[in-house]
C-alpha cells in the first residue's frame, strides 16, 4: 500500500479557519560557522544564533463584510493541519508585519500577508538523523 503525503492543509488563526491559497513557513535558527584557524585549515564549529520564523500567506480576498483583519493579528496561534485534522505544525505569539493586496483581470483578488512568530513546534513524528 502506497503512503499518503501532506496535499492540502487547514490554516488556522486562534481557533478560526482561514481560506488560503498558500501557505510559505520559514524557519532560520541563524547558525553559523566560525572559522579559525588551525591545522585543518576549515572551520570546527559553529554557534547557536537566535531563531527566526516568518510565515507567508496569500488568502483571497472575502465579500464584503467577510474580511480578516490582517491587521489586527498579533500575539496569535497559528496551526496548520493536514486534512484529517492531524495537527503539523504550530506557530506561537503570531504576528502580522506586511499586507499587499493583488487585483487581477483574470483570476481572483488576493491578499499577500507576511508574519512572523516568536515559537514554533513540530507536531509532526520525526526521524532521529
Amino acid at each position: 500500500m502506497g503512503k499518503e503525503y501532506v496535499g492540502t492543509i487547514i490554516l488556522t488563526i486562534n481557533g478560526v479557519d482561514i481560506e488560503c491559497k498558500s501557505l510559505s513557513p520559514d524557519r532560520d535558527w541563524k547558525r553559523k560557522t566560525v572559522p579559525t584557524m588551525n591545522r585543518l585549515q576549515r572551520a570546527q564549529g559553529y554557534t547557536q544564533g537566535v531563531a527566526e520564523f516568518k510565515l507567508s500567506v496569500t488568502a483571497p480576498v472575502q465579500p464584503s463584510g467577510l474580511e480578516i483583519p490582517w491587521e489586527d493579528i498579533v500575539d496569535a496561534t497559528l496551526s496548520i493541519s493536514n486534512r484529517k485534522g492531524e495537527l503539523l505544525e504550530m506557530y506561537h505569539d503570531v504576528f502580522t508585519m506586511k499586507i499587499g493586496t493583488k487585483y487581477e483581470m483574470e483570476g481572483e483578488s488576493v491578499h499577500d500577508v507576511e508574519m512572523g512568530a516568536l515559537d514554533y513546534t513540530n507536531m509532526k513524528a520525526t526521524i532521529a538523523v
